[in-house]
């Protein structure tokens, strides 16, 4: 399966899976060139100075934020500092936990699978046909678990629930309740879930937003291309859009990327029971954190310059210099809801109405946005300090970033893009062929 996927993707892959000697990054990276001050002219004092006073109403420590106009970043700004010792600023190439904002990269990585061929949406995940075998997924509490398919769980209409609590948080409780040791297995958590715990509905036939079934779709990538997910991802989305530094977070400090800032939770809710020892606490942006479980559900750390390149990649604009990641046909699937209804039926993306979409994310110390305007401006912002809002925080957002790009009197002509570093650095030769959908026998 791996040699057909290097037909399919044939963008330059990972040497752990070529062969290839490492990048020498010294050589294929552009020079460091993204800084603070490239968003500090005149025509952004009143919307920097907005953000900052808003920040202050807030108590945030630090912000990554980024516009980006017809397929261009057009603004990239770190606000506030990396932690609370204030002695290191946000940069725009600093980076931040982006949460459930992850769903939508993994459902790129999906689409790319489905228009190459290699995945059907409609095909059952579980089973004897299913996608996923083996021990932890042959079990089933609820015999209604085989029929649910990878485009039931991209529009969290598989039926799993989160009524008993989210799995993927629970692992200490868990833990004293089946007698394992910590820290748990995701695969634990994994069979755990299938095997106790009944659906909410019937397959395709309701909806509950689900971080489990995205960390089943991270699995089922794992399946069909026989690459760790975060790898596949790296691969087959990031790449190809010359971002290096985007990776699955870490919970802990002493693991974390050097270009990654620290997190605040809102005081009296940042400690609860570590996932490392059964008679400590922890705090909730570290030894208490879900992170380690959420994978492709929320386990990534980028910058909002980052966000804003994967949107350019897959918005389905073909005529810029950004390399599209998708046809427009899937870009018009991923953004269409699948009940007009209900604008949360769609895939990645948390919600669409016409041309308008948009994607949120919220995590012990962190909340996130990124939004697709009607009129095709993108803009992402990131925090990592939390709020008594908590998972509303987005909304607050989304009024501030509408409130501060309306007080630009004048968009530059540029692209910043041209003007990245490490934290985010673009490949100076990177690019995604066209991607011509075959259909693929099993090796």
């Amino acid at each position: 399966m791996l040699s057909l996927l290097m037909v399919i993707f044939p963008v330059a892959p990972f040497s752990a899976h070529t062969g290839k000697e490492p990048i020498d990054y010294e050589k294929e990276y552009l020079t460091p060139s993204l800084e603070n001050v490239i968003s500090e002219g005149k025509d952004f004092k009143k919307m920097n100075a907005y953000i900052e006073r808003w920040m202050r109403r807030w108590d945030i420590v630090g912000a990554s934020v980024a516009v980006m106009k017809h397929n261009k970043l057009v603004y990239a700004k770190g606000f506030g500092y990396t932690d609370t010792s204030h002695t290191l600023e946000v940069n725009p190439t600093h980076l931040f936990r982006i949460a459930s904002v992850s769903k939508l990269v993994t459902g790129i990585a999906i689409m790319r699978l489905v228009e190459s061929g290699i995945l059907d949406l409609d095909k059952p995940v579980f089973g004897t046909d299913g996608y996923l075998q083996g021990p932890i997924y042959n079990s089933f509490r609820d015999s209604r678990t085989r029929r649910i398919t990878c485009r039931e769980l991209l529009y969290h209409q598989g039926g799993f629930t989160a009524k008993l609590g989210d799995p993927l948080f629970e692992g200490p409780e868990l833990a004293k309740s089946q007698g394992w040791t910590l820290p748990v297995p995701t695969d634990s958590l994994i069979s755990f879930t299938l095997k106790k715990r009944r659906l909410r509905f019937t397959p395709g036939r309701g909806y509950e937003y689900s971080n489990f079934g995205y960390l089943i779709l991270s699995r089922v990538i794992e399946s069909v291309t026989d690459m760790k997910y975060e790898d596949f991802v790296r691969w087959s989305v990031l790449q190809p859009l010359g971002i290096s530094d985007m990776e699955l977070g870490k919970a802990l400090h002493k693991d974390r990327n050097r270009f990654e800032v620290d997190y605040y939770d809102f005081p009296k809710m940042d400690k609860r029971e570590s996932n490392y020892d059964f008679n400590k606490e922890a705090l909730t942006t570290a030894g208490a954190s879900g992170l380690p479980h959420l994978e492709g559900a929320g386990g990534w750390i980028a910058s909002a310059s980052d966000l804003a390149r994967i949107v350019a990649g897959a918005n389905g604009v073909q005529d810029s210099q950004v390399p599209p990641l998708l046809s427009k046909s899937s870009v018009h699937e991923m953004v269409t809801p699948q009940n007009k209804l209900n604008p949360s039926l769609v895939m990645g993306w948390r919600a669409a109405s016409g041309k308008h979409w948009w994607r949120t994310g919220t995590l012990a110390g962190t909340s996130a946005m990124v939004s697709r305007e009607k009129d095709g401006t993108v803009w992402v912002m990131i925090l990592n300090t939390s709020t008594y809002k908590r998972n509303h925080m987005p909304t607050q957002i989304r009024n501030a970033m509408r409130y501060g790009m309306a007080l630009v009197p004048h968009w530059p002509e540029r692209d910043l893009f041209d003007r990245y570093l490490n934290g985010g650095r673009y490949l100076k030769h990177a690019q995604v062929p066209a991607i011509d959908p075959i259909a693929l026998e099993d090796d």
